[in-house]
């Protein structure tokens, strides 16, 4: 006698099994999601710390190379044509340019200057930017002895007070641009702090490489 045909499933058995596949399908899309979320934010943090390691090491090395105690003498705006002033420029100038091609060439560096604690005011002092140079808002791009800075970064202004390196984990805007940035103190034959140095980061730089991490993400 021939065997009965198999009955289909009750339609309650299939409706479950699509549920339950629906289920898995949404806690995989969820782990993926996780987990891409996860490498993104590390990533973002590798790239942070990788900045300020970078503006940290400059400007320790070039902190190094700053005489304290002829930088002590630089008080007046007048001595910026002193022979000793552009003897102290040097470092901060080799460390902006180099040459190629029998011209200079600026670096990634936007800034590389130094700054002194006048009161509570912060002032520059050393800044090799030439003085014929000027922003899209036409402000002279370069500073000069004694100048104050009123938007001086936080991070700055700790590195004055408390003679420890310091940088930036946000950009910050003052009249010259939006920056992350690097201060290294220095100090003059007898070990007392005399000022910081510090190097600035186009912002846009950092901005666009950052743009790139969370792309790749938004792609995955």
């Amino acid at each position: 006698m021939p065997s009965a045909s198999a009955s289909p499933a009750p339609a309650d058995s299939r409706s479950s099994a699509r549920w339950k596949g629906a289920f898995v399908g949404v806690l995989v899309l969820v782990a993926t999601l996780l987990c891409s979320a996860v490498l993104h934010f590390r990533a973002m943090a590798a790239l942070k710390h990788e900045v300020q390691d970078k503006l940290l090491r400059t400007a320790r090395t070039l902190a190094a190379e700053i005489d304290g105690d002829a930088h002590r003498a630089f008080t007046h705006r007048d001595q910026q044509s002193t022979a000793a002033y552009e003897l102290a420029l040097q470092p901060l100038r080799r460390a902006l340019y180099w040459r190629e091609e029998g011209r200079e060439v600026r670096n990634d560096y936007r800034f590389i200057y130094t700054c002194v604690l006048v009161g509570d005011e912060v002032r520059f002092v050393l800044d090799p930017t030439p003085p014929d140079v000027r922003t899209a808002a036409g402000v002279s791009e370069k500073s000069y002895i004694m100048q104050p800075y009123p938007d001086a970064s936080e991070m700055l202004l700790a590195t004055l007070r408390t003679g420890r390196p310091h940088a930036d984990s946000q950009p910050y805007t003052d009249q010259w641009g939006t920056f992350v940035s690097g201060y290294a103190p220095f100090f003059d034959s007898s070990g007392a702090l005399v000022g910081a140095l510090g190097v600035d980061w186009r912002a846009e730089t950092y901005a666009a490489r950052l743009a790139g991490i969370r792309n790749a993400w938004y792609l995955q």
